[in-house]
């Protein structure tokens, strides 16, 4: 069942949750919402106030030093292959190198509601035109990490 408004089972499912939302929606203290677009949405299509409550990370989380990058990159070398020992990012000194490559690291849940193929597929044209405008292969260039479990894991493993 296709979750629109168009018609069919979906509607008689959509429509009241609309109606719920916007009568109660108006009648809420408060309201808060995760963008300044969208709290500008609620106010112009139904009139209600909602503040931008932004998710930032927790302080713990913060940019790591020169030294604890290189640690890491000694212990997970991120090489042209997975099991790779030699490091795409330090130097045999362990000193991180001028030239390397972006690391991109993602993580899922590997279900169906979080379509993972979107990045795959970005990722797959940035390879096309890297490899049309510069020569350079992709993995000269990125490292891509993915973490996480769930059913369409090993399907997403096969394609990629």
């Amino acid at each position: 069942m296709q979750m629109n408004r168009k018609g069919g089972l979906a509607q008689w499912f959509v429509t009241p949750h609309r109606i719920y939302e916007l009568i109660f929606g108006r009648c809420a203290w408060e309201n808060f919402c995760v963008s300044e677009a969208m709290a500008e949405d609620l106010l112009l299509k139904w009139d209600i106030k909602a503040k931008p409550l932004h998710d930032r990370p927790a302080s713990i989380f913060h940019e790591i030093s020169t030294n604890e990058k290189a640690a890491l990159f000694k212990k997970y070398p991120f090489g042209k292959s997975f099991d790779s020992e030699d490091s795409a990012f330090v130097d045999s000194d362990g000193n991180l190198m001028a030239q390397r490559p972006a690391l991109i690291v993602s993580s899922t849940s590997w279900t169906a509601d979080e379509d993972f193929g979107i990045l795959l597929d970005a990722l797959v044209k940035w390879d096309e035109s890297m490899r049309n405008t510069s020569g350079d292969s992709f993995e000269d260039r990125v490292r891509v990490v993915i973490t996480g479990k769930g059913e369409l894991r090993t399907f997403y493993e096969e394609k990629i």
